[in-house]
């Protein structure tokens, strides 16, 4: 981007140029600016465009002083005075913020925007006299109306001012009251919830004994009727005005998902919090499915199943051997991964920090007016989107939109040699839901469909390029995206099953780029989908090199629902027994599982005055390796211990640590190793002070270790495993089997015959679309290592046939997913197709689909 700086004046247009830079693009801009100034130390432009460079690089002292000499300048403009507010209240001084603030809207009394940002730091500061008087000075200056949500700030369009907003409408009031006066009350999550029975949490302002506060409890899907009330319990002392409740419900029916709000007052005057939701645990036996198996070349299998119907922790295998009655071989026992509780969203201001485009063309959209909606600040992809030639083999050509980065940067670890990865710094992404809200602007995408691809792999100490990455497309879930090219938001979800009959491997494609044969190798999908993902990518595939996709589709956010390992997942065995008086949010957000989530962060009371304390019971004894802390993104920690234990009442400190002015040296993110492991069951969590007298907060407490087996979920699990060494050309019997500790299920016998040669296998089709004469087939076949040709012919009812093209289908020994188109099929007739794959060592045996043409 070349920025046109003017002399004299603040140009907003060069603001919101160095609002869409990238972090890496700053300091070079910076650089340039700061030559300027110093030929021109009254370049007014420079000044402040520096000013805001320096407030997006959070130097805050630095970006005072530039926009202090701006404001010299320009005494009347109040854009300046606006950031200069920004500069002081990250500063701390409060004050001096509101002041500058003031000054601006002087300037412009109808801007919205300011009078947010005063009317949040009054209400921050507990000023609330001063809170409503401005916001009716708000309502009473800007003609559109004042409401207290989000908006785009000026020319900052990174995830802090977004994320400050946000959170200060989640923020509950310190002085106790909701703006209309009334009562504030929130209904939390992270009780503890068993086979029968569920902690239920919330909290109110101090309301008085008069006032009656309950819960109330109802199955979700309303099969057990009108909702129960159950009387809540004040829970530990009164701190800050706020008061925590509790209560027991009981009789609950085990695999049920119940939801329950709290609520305070009676009749008229009765306020209610937010709706919540569980699952009641389900203590039974597994049920286990054996699934279908897939040879791998000659001496290899893939097999899979499924295991559910309990939230006991569970282990799997696979037994196997030549007859059905002799499967005397196990594959090693695994655990039955743990629930999906892990929560990870990019939004709209913040989604590009860790979504790579590959377009060509790729920019940010900021909403029209201060009260647009989220979604309207969107990055926008336009085609051509980026090639990715090495997977071309056998898939058609690949149309890379972009990737995710879904791993976390990796811990600090001082002084350690290179280690293996805890289970905190990777995503385990076997079954994982992945939501992309986007918004097609005038996209064909031809032939083309949309898919979620992973790659599994360990990308450290692999430079200057990286081996042995093993990439996996879900072609089991490809969406039509033409199909929603209406000019609205859709969200697109793929569920990343651990199944490998929905994936293609996509290994390099030796044709066309002989020189990198090592640069993707094959992995197993389990290992792929857990041990080591870091990223998801987007990508349209199955078209022709010919007819590649035209338009443009905006991302708005991505989100994702992944298995959380951790020992105080919510949902597990761990339960919070002790947590600070008077909390402003729910202390359950340390462990619901969110990351990066204004509205699911843990706040303090105003102004602290002893240690924050939090104590979990693990359930069971078990060991730590190590803890993971996600700071709050405004009010960090400081300094911080860790206690832990077998016994709650002798709790021995395991750690302490200064966290550092923002939280840690890696991204607000902060973890310790313990070496060795600690033996505990309990675990005790104090704050002893924050970066920000006001108040202290975290983001998420993470633990990781060994204890009895996370906690899966009821729904039913895909599992699959790889089987080696096996037998060529013989058949293998095979069989999932699941054990806990309320009993053992052994699945169906199955069998599978491995390849008695290199002919290539087909092993189904399905239609994927048609109309005006075209049909586009899905086909999953093996190429078994030569390069192979996939053919078709298909017959109607009266013998008249129509013969296909002959397409190229690799030469992986995977089984992959593939597309075939033919044309000339006259409409409204049946027809009957036959596949076949060729190769040099022979053809593959017949597969036949019926289906019915469509209209032309």
């Amino acid at each position: 981007m070349r920025l046109q700086l003017n002399r004299r004046a603040i140009t907003l247009e060069v603001a919101n140029t160095i609002g869409r830079l990238r972090p890496e693009a700053l300091d070079k801009t910076g650089q340039f600016l700061a030559s300027i100034i110093d030929n021109d130390p009254e370049h007014l432009d420079a000044l402040f465009s520096l000013g805001l460079i320096r407030l997006k690089q959070r130097s805050w002292a630095e970006a005072l002083a530039f926009l202090v000499r701006a404001a010299d300048l320009a005494p009347d403009n109040p854009d300046v005075f606006r950031l200069i507010a920004h500069a002081h209240y990250e500063m701390g001084a409060a004050h001096e913020a509101i002041a500058a603030a003031t000054r601006g809207l002087e300037l412009r009394p109808d801007d919205v925007e300011l009078y947010r940002l005063v009317c949040l730091w009054f209400h921050d500061l507990g000023m609330i006299e001063a809170y409503r008087e401005t916001l009716g000075r708000a309502e009473r200056n800007c003609a559109s109306g004042f409401h207290l949500q989000p908006a785009a700030p000026l020319c900052l369009e990174d995830a802090d001012e977004a994320r400050y907003h946000a959170h200060r409408r989640a923020v509950a009031d310190p002085a106790g009251t909701s703006e209309t006066g009334r009562p504030a009350v929130a209904t939390w999550g992270g009780g503890q919830v068993g086979a029968n029975a569920a902690e239920l949490r919330g909290a109110t302002a101090n309301l008085g004994a008069e006032v009656p506060v309950a819960f109330l409890l109802a199955a979700a899907d309303g099969a057990d009727g009108e909702p129960v009330t159950i009387a809540a319990q004040p829970v530990g002392d009164v701190g800050g005005g706020v008061v925590h409740w509790q209560a027991k419900a009981s009789g609950l029916v085990p695999g049920v998902r119940y939801r329950y709000r709290l609520i305070a007052g009676a009749g008229a005057d009765r306020v209610e919090g937010d709706e919540r939701e569980f699952l009641v645990r389900r203590d039974a036996p597994p049920e286990v499915t054996t699934g279908t198996a897939i040879p791998i070349g000659w001496t290899e299998l893939t097999v899979n199943g499924t295991v559910g119907g309990s939230t006991v922790p569970t282990r799997y295998w696979f037994r196997y051997g030549a007859t059905a009655d002799a499967l005397d071989r196990e594959t090693p026992p695994a655990w039955v991964p743990p629930a999906r509780g892990g929560r990870l969203r990019d939004s709209a201001v913040n989604v590009h920090r860790r979504l790579l485009p590959f377009a060509s063309e790729a920019h940010y959209l900021e909403p029209a007016t201060p009260e647009a909606a989220a979604d309207d600040v969107v990055m926008r992809l336009e085609t051509p989107f980026g090639k990715d030639r090495h997977h071309l083999d056998g898939i058609g050509v690949v149309d890379l939109m972009m990737t995710w980065t879904v791993r976390p940067p990796d811990c600090p670890d001082a002084g350690a040699a290179p280690r293996p990865p805890h289970a905190g710094e990777v995503i385990d992404l076997r079954g994982a839901e992945v939501t992309l809200r986007v918004r097609p602007m005038g996209l064909d995408p031809k032939d083309f469909r949309l898919v979620a691809w992973i790659h599994g792999g360990d990308r450290r100490d692999r430079t200057p390029k990286p081996r042995g990455l093993a990439p996996w497309a879900l072609s089991g879930e490809a969406i039509a995206v033409g199909d929603l090219a209406d000019g609205q938001w859709h969200d697109l979800r793929f569920v990343l099953r651990d199944d490998s009959e929905a994936w293609t491997f996509a290994g390099t494609n030796v044709e066309e780029m002989p020189w990198t044969p090592e640069l993707y190798v094959y992995r197993s999908l389990t290992d792929s989908l857990a041990v080591d993902p870091y990223n998801i990518a987007f990508c349209l595939v199955f078209g022709r090199d010919t007819a590649t996709p035209v338009g443009a589709m905006d991302v708005s956010s991505a989100a994702l629902r992944h298995r959380d390992w951790s020992l105080l997942a919510a949902g597990g065995s761990a339960r919070l027994i002790h947590w600070p008086a008077g909390s402003l949010s729910d202390p359950g957000h340390l462990t619901g599982g969110w990351v990066e989530e204004d509205a699911h962060c843990w706040l303090s009371v105003r102004s602290p005055q002893a240690p924050q304390t939090f104590v979990w019971d693990l359930g069971e004894e078990a060991t730590m390796d190590a803890i993971l802390i996600h700071q709050h993104p405004r009010w960090p920690a400081r300094e911080v211990s860790v206690a832990a234990g077998v016994d709650e009442d002798g709790l021995t400190e395991v750690w302490r640590a200064d966290l550092g002015g923002d939280g840690s040296d890696h991204g607000g993110r902060a973890c310790h190793h313990f070496d060795p492991p600690v033996r505990l069951r309990y675990l005790r969590l104090a704050i002893h002070s924050g970066v920000h007298a006001e108040h202290w907060g975290l983001d998420a407490v993470r633990v990781f270790g060994a204890g009895g087996g996370p906690v899966p979920e009821a729904d039913p699990c895909p599992v699959s495993c790889d089987i080696e060494g096996l037998a060529a050309r013989g058949t293998v019997h095979y069989q999932l089997v699941a054990e806990n500790r309320e009993g053992r299920t052994e699945g169906e016998v199955r069998s599978a015959r491995l390849p008695a040669d290199a002919a290539p296998r087909l092993y189904g089709a399905r239609l994927l679309d048609q109309g005006d004469g075209r049909a586009t087939f899905l086909v999953r076949m093996t190429a078994m290592g030569d390069p192979t040709t996939l053919s078709a012919r298909f017959e109607d009812e009266g013998g008249q046939r129509v013969v296909g093209p002959a397409v190229a289908a690799g030469r992986l020994q995977t089984p992959r997913h593939l597309t075939y188109v033919a044309d000339g099929f006259a409409p409204g007739t049946r027809y009957r197709a036959t596949f076949t794959a060729t190769n040099a060592a022979g053809e593959s045996a017949p597969l036949t689909v019926d289906w019915a043409s469509g209209p032309r």
